[in-house]
């Protein structure tokens, strides 16, 4: 798959200056990820999501559609809900679009809501849709990840809308489209790296 770094990353530089005002907190914010060890895995989105629609702060949520043991040993089984916000927000109105996410819960099938650092390293459209198309795109099997890792995804994967990414922002994700609609449709597939962070105290739901 083709990607355009520079491009990607310029617009994504352009969308956190333009919510600067609005939401400075988590346009400036930067993870500390140095120690992190992050495994790869696919999840699947559970609602279906449109920018016009949305709004900062609005809960989304995901579940992985394959086990997960991370680095440490724990282990995240099948169907594990993914817990998260829209956490920036640009609508078109004549320019450019942005919806960022971030995922930062999972929920285990016990209840226990435990922290999570989560990076999106891909998207495609739900299976009805002709993803067969990318069948390598996501394996299934898990990968460490750097803590370094950064991903420009292009359009043509998900239509007209592009994914950029890097392990280091406080965002999953920041969906981006030239287009004044973004429209994510329930069970859009997500490759995903997680890491469990192990200095927050475990929750009960």
């Amino acid at each position: 798959m083709k990607s355009r770094p520079l491009k990607l990353q310029s617009f994504a530089l352009f969308l956190a200056s333009a919510l600067l005002a609005a939401a400075p907190a988590l346009a400036n914010s930067a993870y500390d990820s140095t120690n992190l060890h992050l495994m790869s895995t696919n999840a699947s989105l559970n609602q279906t999501l449109n920018s016009s629609q949305l709004s900062v702060g609005q809960r989304v949520t995901a579940h992985l559609t394959m086990k997960l043991r991370t680095s440490d040993g724990m282990l995240l089984p099948r169907n594990t809900q993914l817990l998260g916000k829209v956490s920036e927000l640009r609508n078109g109105h004549g320019k450019r679009t942005g919806v960022a996410l971030v995922f930062n819960r999972a929920r285990l099938k016990d209840g226990r809501v435990i922290p999570i650092k989560a990076t999106l390293l891909g998207a495609m459209p739900p299976n009805e849709e002709g993803s067969s198309d990318y069948g390598n795109y996501f394996p299934d099997t898990s990968k460490p990840v750097s803590p370094k890792a950064q991903m420009d995804q292009e359009v043509g994967v998900l239509s007209h809308i592009a994914l950029h990414s890097a392990v280091q922002s406080h965002n999953s994700g920041i969906f981006l489209s030239k287009r004044k609609d973004i429209r994510l449709r329930a069970g859009t597939q997500l490759r995903i790296a997680i890491a469990p962070l192990q200095s927050a105290s475990t929750q009960a739901s």
